[in-house]
């Protein structure tokens, strides 16, 4: 019974990977989802109750990276990346349990403080 509910516990938490994973830039990913021509859409991972979890990429169809973090039980959290039409970073922040949380920064131009998903306050750097 032990072993049964250590098995279960630890089936919630990890993600499972199979043989049919594919590897790039050294992560695994278990679900991919593609355009039409074939060119990758969206790459990521998923758990045993199909909720997404670890790194996730999803790209523009010019082949750019339209946004890239981590997921936790469906959750966005850690670090996120955000980028323009071009492929440019245009955004860098942090999600905790789907909520983006503290400073959000557009590279030295601006930025946008977050509570629990709440815009609290928008800072404008003059240039110089």
């Amino acid at each position: 019974m032990k072993l049964f509910l250590t098995i279960l516990i630890l089936s919630l938490t990890v993600p499972i990977f199979s043989q049919n994973d594919t590897i790039i830039d050294g992560i695994s990913y278990n679900f991919i989802k593609t355009y039409r021509n074939g060119d990758i859409k969206i790459l990521g991972n998923k758990n045993s109750y199909n909720n997404r979890a670890g790194h996730w990429i999803k790209y523009t169809r010019k082949g750019k990276i339209k946004y890239e973090g981590n997921y936790i039980n469906n959750r966005k959290n850690g670090i996120w990346a955000l980028t323009d039409k071009f492929g440019r970073c245009c955004w860098t922040g942090t999600y905790i349990n789907g909520f983006k949380e503290g400073e959000w920064t557009r590279g030295s131009r601006a930025t946008v403080v977050f509570r629990k998903g709440i815009k609290v306050r928008f800072i404008i750097s003059k240039s110089k």
